[in-house]
């Protein structure tokens, strides 16, 4: 499958922009940090990439802390996405998780929808692909999605080449089976 990928200010459900990071001034344009604890590392690492020349990093330093790179996105209801992005990890001493998360909320619901993808852990300093089926529910117009590592003392971590998509509804059911 092909990513969208698109400018910043595209209104088109299902484009996310700036899906390998490699575009921006001070922080990669389209995407924001968001550290959760006091010793959590946000770098937009020119150093490390699966492609191109950057990539984006989160490190949870000697602390339990939490740390993600966020986007957002306009998306259609009661359809099927496919989000993915491509993981580096070099796991610390914490029980830490890495995974993808897709939230939002709709007009009439009460409080807010969540999936997230099953977590990748230590990828032994290889790429690795760490992927989330889901489909929006009745109402959802826009969701948030975001490259999260929580909880992880000491882990290192990676994206790039973020892929955002509409799925067969097949495939989604497919994942879902072989989750459990």
């Amino acid at each position: 499958m092909m990513s969208a990928v698109a400018s910043a200010a595209t209104n088109e459900p299902g484009i996310i922009s700036n899906t390998s990071f490699e575009e921006g001034d001070k922080l990669p344009e389209g995407w924001m940090g968001y550290p959760a604890g006091l010793c959590v590392t946000l770098i937009w690492d020119n150093m490390t990439a699966r492609s191109g020349q950057k990539s984006v990093y989160v490190c949870n330093m000697d602390r339990e802390g939490s740390g993600a790179w966020g986007t957002s996105c306009k998306v259609q209801e009661n359809t099927p996405y496919r989000f993915a992005a491509w993981v580096k990890i070099k796991k610390g001493t914490g029980q830490g998780v890495t995974v993808l998360r897709a939230r939002g909320r709709a007009k009439d619901m009460e409080k807010d929808w969540e999936a997230v993808s099953e977590s990748k852990g230590d990828t032994g300093g290889k790429w690795q692909l760490l992927e989330l089926g889901f489909t929006t529910p009745p109402g959802m117009e826009k969701v948030s999605l975001s490259l999260w590592n929580i909880n992880g003392r000491g882990d290192k971590v990676w994206f790039d080449d973020v892929e955002f998509d509409k799925a067969a509804k097949q495939a989604i059911s497919a994942a879902r089976e072989n989750k459990h």
